[in-house]
């Protein structure tokens, strides 16, 4: 096989080449080689001296096979993980940070506010290195190229910018584990909210080379916590414009709720009632007119038709 490689090499024109081939040493031992031929000047006419080296590359050869399985697994893992992942290169926006803190830059935020057009210019510096299938799938792009079309500073939201520009100067001021949430936008326009975990790897926090990040997508969450926040609020409005006591207490005594009612009796701001015991805030002997029936209430009982007391101010009213 070597000899019909040297020949047909010869024949073709060519003066040296190099071929590699398993071999067998004398103690039976497979090993990889590359031979070097060449036929050296003179005698490249004649062929009459051939020239070559051998070279055990038995070492090296396991070595790159490790690694194209250790990449291979690498790539396994990324690209299949059930999270949305994402590695960018940052590099040339800190090379722009660093020419505009050479010019004087110094208050961060408000010199972006000033110019937006240099917070979309460090946007499209960003470098997308490598995206994980979830990533896809949660922006609904068919591809890594598509997904990188949409994905440029003139064509996202306002909201994604603001959060870009957190990012960039909490990596500014050294800080290299960031949680940023902004709207954003899949590939069919719909609107979904984000929460982004970013990280920069100690190795690559001098020149920002290397930032791996993790999406998650929280638009119910969120739509979930803003209807608590309209009902709370609804509640409260509700409740505060009612001339009577109404709370919520658990069951160690301290309040969750209270009404404007109690702020007006007792004279205490709501953040000085929730979080604190029945007693501290209503008084020992208001308390005592009530403790048989609170007693009852958190031993499972409904209670209806109790007599209320008469509670009496612990303390004069504010003027």
């Amino acid at each position: 096989m070597e000899f019909k490689a040297n020949l047909v090499a010869f024949i073709e024109g060519r003066t040296s080449y190099e071929i590699e081939s398993r071999e067998l040493t004398y103690d039976d031992i497979e090993i990889s080689t590359r031979r070097h031929v060449s036929l050296p000047p003179d005698h490249q006419m004649t062929w009459s001296r051939v020239l070559y080296t051998i070279e055990d590359t038995t070492e090296s050869k396991r070595v790159e096979k490790s690694l194209r399985e250790s990449e291979a697994r690498y790539h396994e893992v990324f690209d299949d993980a059930p999270a949305a992942l994402g590695v960018e290169d940052w590099s040339a926006v800190k090379k722009m940070i660093d020419e505009l803190a050479d010019a004087g830059a110094e208050d961060w935020r408000s010199y972006f506010a000033d110019h937006p057009d240099r917070v979309m210019e460090a946007y499209d510096l960003t470098e997308l290195l490598q995206i994980s299938n979830a990533n896809l799938e949660l922006y609904g792009a068919a591809s890594a190229e598509e997904y990188l079309g949409s994905n440029q500073g003139a064509l996202v939201l306002p909201e994604e910018l603001e959060a870009f520009v957190d990012v960039l100067i909490d990596l500014i001021e050294g800080r290299w584990a960031i949680d940023v949430t902004s709207w954003d936008d899949k590939m069919d326009g719909s609107k979904i909210m984000i929460r982004t975990r970013d990280v920069v790897p100690p190795a690559h926090r001098q020149d920002w080379s290397r930032l791996i990040y993790s999406l998650e997508d929280v638009t119910e969450q969120s739509r979930a916590e803003e209807a608590l926040r309209n009902s709370a609020e609804r509640l409260r409005t509700i409740t505060d414009n009612l001339p009577a006591f109404v709370a919520y207490v658990d069951r160690n005594g301290r309040y969750q709720f209270a009404n404007h009612f109690y702020e007006d009796w007792f004279n205490r701001s709501i953040d000085e009632i929730v979080g604190y015991p029945i007693e501290d805030v209503i008084g020992p002997d208001n308390f005592a007119a009530i403790a048989e029936t609170h007693r009852k209430a958190l031993g499972g009982e409904t209670v209806r038709g109790a007599p209320c007391p008469r509670w009496r101010r612990p303390w004069p009213r504010s003027p």
